[in-house]
């Protein structure tokens, strides 16, 4: 297993397969364009080609975690934090620990960058069921990572878990 950071460059090489490993996640669907958008509506993505990360595992690519910097937004009454926007991992890697791998290499990262006067990580994950299957299991991994559920965030047809950690209890 390699970690390597995800910067524009790796992102440009290995477009097809993050897209295509991002549409795995429910409730979500990417184009190129949308892996490449430096902001939303709400926010800029500060730090994002710094801080996130790929996975490869017998140089094909298995996971990737995309985080940044929030520190325009408000969750739950908490402003400026680490939020790991979009992480995903090939079905056939799961439970090999790619995921942990990928959050604490983006996390070590941030911290690295003396980036550090944000002090907490803020992930959604998805709850509720997509044509029968739940995602209890994806909420249970980062709750055993340290997180913990400090509330719910409802969308027109899905539900997702807000969970927080502090840094130094991820990494």
């Amino acid at each position: 297993m390699k970690i390597v950071e995800l910067n524009k460059e790796m992102a440009i090489k290995y477009s097809d397969e993050i897209v295509g490993l991002h549409n795995l996640i429910p409730f979500q669907r990417w184009s190129k364009k949308d892996l490449f958008l430096e902001r939303d509506v709400k926010r800029v993505f500060k730090y994002k080609w710094d801080i996130s990360s790929l996975c490869f595992i017998e140089n094909i690519l298995s996971g990737f975690c995309i985080a940044f910097e929030d520190a325009e937004s408000e969750i739950n009454g908490i402003r400026n934090f680490l939020y790991l926007h979009r992480i995903a991992v090939c079905e056939r890697n799961r439970l090999m620990d790619v995921g942990t791998n990928l959050i604490r290499y983006t996390c070590e990262k941030y911290k690295k960058m003396n980036l550090e006067k944000t002090k907490k990580i803020i992930v959604k994950t998805p709850i509720n069921s997509l044509n029968g299957v739940t995602f209890d299991c994806v909420e249970d991994f980062y709750l055993k990572l340290g997180f913990e559920r400090i509330g719910l965030d409802r969308d027109k047809n899905k539900v997702d878990a807000i969970l927080i950690a502090s840094l130094s209890r991820v990494v």
